[in-house]
C-alpha cells in the first residue's frame, strides 16, 4: 500500500550583536521548545515527525552571531 508523503527542512536563523549571542538563542530556544509541543494541522494532510535536526550558535566575527535551527517534518496525506 502506497503513502503520499513529503519530507521537509526548515531552516530558522537570528542574527544578533548581543555579547554572546543571547539575544539569538533565547527565540531560537523557544521556538524549538514551542514547535516540539506543536500539532501543525493542514487541510489534507497530518505531520507524521516534526523535530529539531539541529541547533547551534556561531560567532561571525566583529560582534555578530548567528543562531541556526534547522527542523525536520514529514507529513502524509490524511
Amino acid at each position: 500500500m502506497g503513502v503520499e508523503a513529503s519530507e521537509h527542512r526548515v531552516v530558522l536563523v537570528v542574527v544578533s550583536r548581543m555579547e554572546g549571542g543571547i539575544e539569538g538563542v533565547r527565540p531560537i530556544a523557544a521556538i524549538r521548545d514551542a514547535l516540539r509541543a506543536a500539532e501543525p494541522e493542514m487541510e489534507g494532510w497530518r505531520c507524521v515527525l516534526l523535530v529539531p535536526a539541529f541547533a547551534d550558535t556561531l560567532s561571525r566575527g566583529r560582534g555578530i552571531w548567528r543562531a541556526i535551527l534547522r527542523m525536520r517534518a514529514v507529513v502524509e496525506a490524511a
